[in-house]
């Protein structure tokens, strides 16, 4: 089960990513 790994890593990365634009501006 390769593309449940992908899809979480995925998730995981969207979220660092959506994180860190609210970190941005918010400051």
């Amino acid at each position: 089960m390769k593309s449940a790994d992908q899809a979480s890593s995925l998730m995981h990365l969207a979220v660092s990513h959506t994180h860190f634009k609210v970190d941005v501006s918010t400051r």
